[in-house]
C-alpha cells in the first residue's frame, strides 16, 4: 500500500505537488527581485487565499475517508493527494508567512499548521504500518472471533476443574476472570496486564498433572487450554493495542486540526477588520 499511495497513477499528485511548490517558489522569487511594494502586497493577500483553501481542502480528507471507505482505489487516489498537495500547502503558507514571526494569532496560526502537518505525516506512516501489522498478528482472524475463542476456553477450563479439589477449582476460576483483554487506554497503549492469576493456575495445574492420580490427565488438559489462551490473549492484546495507537494518533490529530482551523479564522478577520 505505502507504494501505491506515494506512486498513485504514475506519481501524479507528486508532480502536481512539485508544480505547486515550484510555481509560488518562482512567484515569491520574482516578487522580492522587484521590490514592488504594491505587487507584494496583493502576492501576500493570494498566497494567504492559497494556503487557506488548500487547508480547508486538506481538512477535508477526514470526511472523504468515510465516505470512501469501502472503495479503496478512491481512498488511495485521495490519500496520495493529502500527502503530496499537503507538503506543497506547507511552502505556500510559509511564502505567505514570510519572515515575520510574532507573539501573535498569525505566528500561531501558522505553527498549528506545521504541527498538524507533522502530525498528518505520522499519521500516514501508522496507516501504512499498522494495518498489516494487524493482520500479521490476527493471523487472519477478527478481534470478535479471538474473543469468542478464549470465552471457549474459558467454559471448558471450568467444566474440566469442576471435579477437581477446591483450590484447583479457585486457580481456575481466577484465571478466568482477571485476565481481560481490553482495559484502560494507557494499559491498552503501552499493553500493560496483569496475568500472574493465569501463570499461577498454570503453574498449580502442572503441579496437579505431575502428581499423578486420577485427575493428572484433567490438569494436563487445563495446562494446553491456558497455553492456548495464552497465545490467543497475546495476539487479541497486540490488536488492541494496535488499534489503540491508531486512536491516539486521532486524540492528537484531529484536536490539532481544529485548533488550527480556528487560529485560521481568527487570523483571517484579523486581517481583513484591523489591519
Amino acid at each position: 500500500m505505502f507504494q501505491s499511495v506515494l506512486k498513485h497513477e504514475s506519481g501524479k499528485f507528486l508532480k502536481l505537488g512539485l508544480a505547486m511548490a515550484a510555481i509560488a517558489a518562482a512567484v515569491f522569487v520574482l516578487a522580492e527581485q522587484t521590490g514592488n511594494a504594491r505587487f507584494s502586497f496583493w502576492l501576500d493577500y493570494v498566497f494567504g487565499l492559497g494556503a487557506g483553501g488548500l487547508a480547508l481542502w486538506l481538512a477535508w480528507y477526514g470526511v472523504r475517508r468515510r465516505r470512501y471507505a469501502t472503495g479503496g482505489g478512491k481512498l488511495t487516489g485521495w490519500l496520495s493527494a493529502h500527502v503530496y498537495i499537503g507538503l506543497a500547502a506547507v511552502i505556500v503558507t510559509a511564502f505567505h508567512a514570510g519572515p515575520e514571526f510574532g507573539a501573535n494569532v498569525h505566528t500561531l496560526a501558522f505553527v498549528l499548521f506545521l504541527f498538524t502537518s507533522a502530525s498528518g505525516a505520522l499519521g500516514l506512516i501508522l496507516i501504512l504500518v499498522i494495518p498489516p501489522r494487524i493482520a500479521r498478528t490476527a493471523d487472519g482472524r477478527t478481534l470478535d472471533a479471538m474473543v469468542q475463542q478464549i470465552a471457549e476456553i474459558n467454559r471448558e477450563s471450568r467444566a474440566l476443574a469442576s471435579p477437581l479439589d477446591d483450590d484447583a477449582n479457585r486457580l481456575v476460576r481466577r484465571s478466568v476472570q482477571y485476565t481481560p483483554v481490553t482495559v484502560g487506554f494507557w494499559r491498552r497503549l503501552m499493553g500493560w496486564y496483569n496475568d500472574s492469576f493465569m501463570e499461577e493456575a498454570a503453574v498449580g495445574m502442572r503441579r496437579y498433572a505431575e502428581g499423578g492420580g486420577k485427575n493428572a490427565d484433567i490438569a494436563r488438559q487445563i495446562v494446553v487450554l491456558l497455553a492456548r489462551k495464552s497465545d490467543l490473549l497475546a495476539a487479541a492484546r497486540r490488536h488492541v493495542q494496535l488499534q489503540t495507537v491508531l486512536q491516539a494518533w486521532r486524540v492528537l490529530h484531529i484536536p490539532a486540526t481544529l485548533a488550527f482551523l480556528a487560529a485560521l479564522f481568527v487570523h483571517v478577520f484579523v486581517v481583513h477588520y484591523y489591519w
